[in-house]
């Protein structure tokens, strides 16, 4: 059975890119949003599709295949740089490249890792798209579901790649772990994400 990793507790941050999914989900489509929608539905479905493809063999995979397995689906799917630089915010500009680097791949190997480790197995869920909403600033939010749990998540799309996940339809994890990394960042730096991340890769690859 998985164990969604969407849940970690924080307080929610106002962030630019992110608006709430309540204030748009009444929006209808426009005809280029329309066109946008179904190519944003389709990256979104052929996520999903490699996810449980990998949750049905999760046990005969174990985590290291299950990693490589999800790899390439988030880097495809997901704007892991965009979700960085929010998530840092205007200290981003200050950064060194190799600060940049580090934490992009880090960030990357941890939002796999998450995947690989809480889609630990299948007992018969599925994924459904229910349908999409204009996201405002030329996003689409894909509305989805977890069946038969009902867990709803909403993906908002900017440029064909996912920017930012939404739980129960409005929490947005990409402000949540803005809230969560800020002390770190403000403390111990770039460099000090980086560890944290690798630590928590590490704990999740047990």
């Amino acid at each position: 059975m998985y164990r969604y990793f969407l849940t970690r507790t924080a307080t929610a941050v106002a962030l630019a890119l992110v608006l709430p999914v309540t204030s748009v989900s009444m929006t209808v489509l426009a005809p280029a949003t329309a066109q946008a929608a179904s190519a944003a539905e389709a990256l979104i479905d052929n996520f999903h599709s490699g996810l449980l493809n990998t949750m049905k063999q999760a046990s005969s995979l174990g985590y290291s295949g299950r990693f490589k397995r999800i790899e390439p689906l988030v880097k495809r799917t997901f704007a892991l740089q965009t979700m960085m630089q929010v998530i840092v915010g205007p200290e981003w500009n200050g950064l060194s490249a190799a600060d940049r680097g580090a934490l992009m791949d880090t960030f990357g190997d941890w939002v796999v890792a998450n995947y690989a480790s809480r889609f630990n197995g299948w007992d018969g869920e599925s994924f459904v798209t229910t349908g999409t909403t204009d996201g405002g600033r030329n996003t689409v939010v894909v509305q989805t579901e977890i069946r038969p749990q009902n867990v709803k998540l909403g993906y908002r799309v900017l440029n064909g790649k996912v920017v930012d996940v939404y739980l129960s339809g409005s929490v947005s994890q990409l402000a949540q772990w803005r809230s969560e990394f800020a002390a770190v960042l403000k403390q111990q730096g770039a460099k000090g994400l980086v560890a944290k991340l690798r630590s928590s890769e590490n704990q999740l690859a047990k």
